[in-house]
């Protein structure tokens, strides 16, 4: 429980609790403090203990929490703009805690460890998670639904299992971020070109996939941002008639992390079948070609084939691959 002296000077005025932290150095006491509501603006809690704090609602704006410990507080619609958090190398433990509907706007969250907390639809445009140093911010399995991160810096920061729907990373850096591929997405997110520029387009296909974020615009953006294109895209060539293994192919492949281009499936209204086709072979890398007795007596496949053959000539390098799935 919360010392009782403790929390009547917090609640008697910042004035008087800051003048009392800088007479001395005690340990300062707030586990499971009820401060709902409360205005704490510009408070010293730093290396504080405030485990289990009810802080629903509270006024927390530049408040110090240097190494404080916020382990499954409730700061659920709290504001927290532009607080400082900078962590020493113990990290203010926020694990745990409850931060949805809470306003972090531009708060610096530098080695602070966030793992299992809930997010869910905070403010977060802004904020500092980079990793300065070796210890990074953790927001592993952390509940990140409707969570603004727009223009957040998240260079470096952990964000294994972590569950995403409808999170915004506009214009987000999450240059050397781990965990982006373990990430659970319910639902689609928002993930903006600036934030593939600003991450020097170093940021897994799996996760802009999981974020809804359509193959051409990856294929195109990543090689814009500096990236090539993957040596593992390829386009899979088949006759109508083998319809069934082809379908089977493509859904390994992208569970796989593998990009195809697959004509049923990406093909636009409106636009020339065979045009849309050698744009698709002049992007990808490989021609994965399903050969059958109906394929090889199709006029499509047999171009495709000629095209793929003069491009390896071109590059000198191999770019056709057959897959035989019948005798001849």
């Amino acid at each position: 429980m919360a010392n009782p002296e403790q929390l009547n000077l917090l609640r008697s005025g910042i004035e008087n609790w800051n003048a009392w932290r800088k007479k001395g150095t005690a340990k300062i006491d707030l586990c499971r403090a009820k401060l709902s509501g409360a205005h704490l603006d510009h408070a010293d809690l730093s290396n504080a203990e405030l485990g289990e704090a009810t802080l629903i609602n509270s006024h927390l704006e530049r408040v110090n929490l240097d190494g404080a410990n916020l382990t499954a507080a409730d700061l659920s619609g709290a504001v927290l703009a532009k607080a400082r958090l900078r962590a020493n190398l113990t990290a203010a433990s926020i694990y745990k805690a409850n931060l949805s509907g809470a306003n972090a706007s531009e708060a610096n969250f530098t080695k602070a460890r966030l793992d299992s907390s809930d997010v869910t639809g905070a403010n977060l445009n802004g904020a500092n998670f980079s990793s300065a140093s070796l210890k990074a911010v953790v927001l592993c399995r952390a509940q990140l639904e409707r969570t603004n991160f727009n223009w957040a810096d998240l260079r470096g920061a952990k964000l294994d299992g972590a569950i995403c729907a409808y999170t915004q990373f506009g214009d987000s850096n999450l240059a050397q971020s781990s965990g982006l591929d373990s990430i659970h997405h319910k639902a689609s997110s928002v993930v903006s070109i600036g934030t593939v520029f600003l991450s020097n387009g170093a940021i897994p296909n799996i996760f802009l996939q999981g974020a809804g974020v359509p193959d051409a615009f990856i294929t195109y953006a990543k090689s814009l941002a500096g990236t090539p294109i993957e040596f593992y895209s390829c386009f899979v060539s088949y006759s109508a008639r083998d319809q069934e293994f082809a379908d089977r192919l493509f859904t390994d492949l992208q569970a796989r992390g593998v990009r195809c281009w697959f004509a049923p499936h990406d093909i636009q209204g409106g636009r020339k079948i065979h045009e849309q086709i050698d744009e698709a072979i002049r992007v990808h890398d490989k021609l994965l070609l399903i050969l059958s007795k109906a394929s090889m007596n199709s006029n499509w496949v047999k171009t495709e084939i000629a095209n793929a053959r003069d491009r390896e000539g071109r590059e000198g390098r191999q770019m056709l691959f057959p897959i035989t799935i019948e005798p001849f």
